[in-house]
């Protein structure tokens, strides 16, 4: 499974590395994903909980989301110790890109399966995604 893991990875950075150098890459196309569409917004902190990272993890990639103009940051109305992210025009069209790029991945990895095959390796997937957020939540007791 690992390696299967690590080929999705590469296949993943090659596609993303079509769109150019200053394009996002896919870990930072994780990020805008998580953000919702806007007028919405997300805290600091709970997009870095929504992305399994640490405060400096998040920090360093919404530090390159805002450079290209990307994402932009806000205090809380409520709470000045708040930042809120929100995304730019530009970010949702990058996120849209991440999303297709995915979708495009999803479908090549389903293309190369039997019929019904993909269908329920995604819900094996997403069993194994729920089984190992319980063995993370456990350990963190």
């Amino acid at each position: 499974m690992l390696h299967t893991a690590k080929l999705l990875e590469d296949h993943l950075r090659q596609a993303f590395a079509t769109l150019g150098p200053e394009a996002v890459q896919h870990g930072q196309g994780r990020v805008l994903v998580a953000c919702p569409a806007p007028p919405a917004c997300v805290s600091q902190a709970a997009l870095a909980r929504r992305l399994d990272r640490g405060p400096a993890a998040a920090m360093e990639a919404l530090d390159r989301l805002q450079s290209k103009g990307l994402i932009v940051r806000h205090p809380s109305p409520f709470d000045a110790r708040v930042n809120l992210i929100s995304l730019t025009p530009a970010g949702l069209s990058a996120r849209q890109h991440v999303l297709d790029i995915w979708s495009r991945t999803d479908a090549l990895l389903c293309s190369r399966l039997p019929p019904g095959a993909g269908e329920a390796l995604r819900g094996t997937l997403e069993q194994l995604r729920d089984a190992m957020l319980d063995v993370a939540s456990s350990a963190a007791c």
